[in-house]
């Protein structure tokens, strides 16, 4: 048992799957389909993999919200000539959208920490327990 539960468990499944095609009478094609599910699901957890590991530097995200901060703040100065009280509730709505999409953004940054993955991993867990059931493996 390895520390890395998503190759673990992909490893499992390809186990599983030589097994079924050693033990039963499935057709060619289903073990075949099966295996190229496999091969789309390592590439898809691959693609996790690299979205976990690769950060988004710290200064990058610093800079942005500063930047955004100063341009908040100076925006005010160029258009109160122009626009008047009515400014005050402009520069409201615009701030408030456009700090809303920096924090967004800082939340996309690690996608896998507001995902809600342990009632998808329940999910899995109770279809694979079918599976085990089902093929009679422990």
């Amino acid at each position: 048992k390895g520390a890395h539960g998503p190759l673990n468990c992909l490893i499992l499944l390809t186990d599983a799957c030589w097994k079924l095609k050693d033990s039963s009478n499935a057709p060619f094609e289903v073990s075949s389909e099966l295996h190229k599910f496999l091969q789309t699901l390592c590439g898809v957890m691959g693609a996790c993999e690299r979205l976990l590991k690769t950060p988004i530097p710290l200064s990058y995200t610093r800079h942005a919200g500063r930047t955004l901060m100063m341009f908040l703040c100076l925006l005010p100065l160029t258009l109160a000539p122009a626009m008047g009280w009515t400014l005050v509730p402009a520069i409201f709505i615009l701030s408030y959208l456009l700090l809303g999409v920096d924090e967004i953004g800082v939340e996309i940054e690690e996608p896998f920490a507001i995902l809600p993955l342990t009632p998808i991993c329940e999910s899995v867990k109770s279809g694979q327990k079918t599976c085990r059931e089902t093929f009679g493996y422990k």
